[in-house]
């Protein structure tokens, strides 16, 4: 379950946040197998040597933007 911060939607909470439903994010983001591929790929092209933050920074320099803990996440599964 994610936050997404609006005020043009009925469920809105006494803090102003929004529940939204998680499919509904994946299907913006492209879901985590889009994500999990882009991780795969440049850990094979580095020999499989890279660890969770070096995949983190490569894909930053490629323009691929994601949080950090979330590479570590989707490296652990």
């Amino acid at each position: 379950m994610s936050v997404r911060f609006s005020r043009k939607d009925r469920d809105v909470r006494t803090h102003g946040a929004v529940v939204v439903d998680g499919g509904q994010e994946a299907r913006f983001f492209g879901g985590d197998d889009a994500l999990v591929g882009h991780i795969k790929r440049v850990w094979r092209d580095n020999m499989q040597f890279y660890g969770a933050r070096r995949v983190w920074r490569q894909l930053q320099r490629e323009r691929i933007t994601m949080a950090r803990c979330t590479v570590e996440w989707l490296m652990r599964r």
